[in-house]
């Protein structure tokens, strides 16, 4: 699974039942459909972070078949970061103004700023990111008395895949959106239309974290990581 900006616009196009006489998508699905490119391209180009990675290590020289090993690895209640909507802003206004007077211009480009930014800020407060399966090795290393004291030890090669995007709820979506672009009470077809994103990106987020951008330290002999995080997620 990865976002992908064509499967996006088709969702969220098909809550919009408006065709023209030959068939062909009207004004607001063309919106729709750079909508999706721009929150797609501004979605991989943000990043997410969890500050809290939890686990236990077991230290190289036990006598253990993982021996070396970071075991138990989750991370919760992470949060998308830098999700700009700067890339939003420049494919919808694109198309929200063709054919529009160039005095009416400024305020239509206005109101999608509302919008990006309403989406964006939405997604950044209320989405968490979570991993349920974290890796990497232990380089701690266990008392061997009454010669060795033991080491501490730090994770190396902490790295996570198959984050998902959590928390999102399409009506507060709707509503964040609504009260941005001044359109209280929403609409039926607004509450859809959102409904729709949120449910795409819920699905279809997929985080990673690459080796070495979790880390954290091991007491000596392993045992619980202590200052787990992971900073610099690529979302897919």
């Amino acid at each position: 699974m990865a976002l992908d900006a064509d499967e996006l616009a088709e969702k969220l196009v098909k809550t919009l039942d408006m065709k023209d006489k030959d068939g062909d998508p009207v004004g607001p699905q063309k919106t729709a459909k750079a909508l999706a490119k721009g929150i797609v391209t501004a979605l991989k180009a943000a990043k997410t972070m969890n500050p809290f990675v939890l686990g236990s290590g077991i230290p190289v020289n036990a006598p253990a078949p993982n021996a070396g090993s970071f075991v138990g690895g989750t991370a919760m209640n992470g949060k998308i970061l830098a999700f700009l909507p700067a890339p939003i802003v420049s494919e919808v206004s694109a198309v929200a103004t063709e054919g529009v007077a160039p005095q009416y211009q400024a305020p239509m480009k206005a109101l999608v700023l509302k919008q990006a930014t309403a989406i964006t800020t939405y997604v950044m407060a209320s989405g968490l990111v979570n991993f349920s399966s974290v890796e990497g090795n232990c380089t701690a290393l266990m008392p061997i008395p009454p010669t060795f004291p033991g080491a501490p030890g730090a994770l190396v090669a902490g790295r996570a895949k198959g984050g998902k995007l959590m928390g999102l709820v399409g009506p507060a979506m709707t509503m964040q959106v609504a009260q941005a672009m001044g359109r209280i009470p929403p609409a039926p077809d607004m509450f859809k239309f959102y409904a729709a994103l949120v449910e795409y990106l819920l699905e279809k987020v997929e985080i990673e974290y690459m080796v070495g951008t979790v880390i954290g330290s091991f007491s000596i002999g392993g045992g619980p990581l202590a200052g787990g995080m992971a900073t610099g997620g690529l979302i897919k």
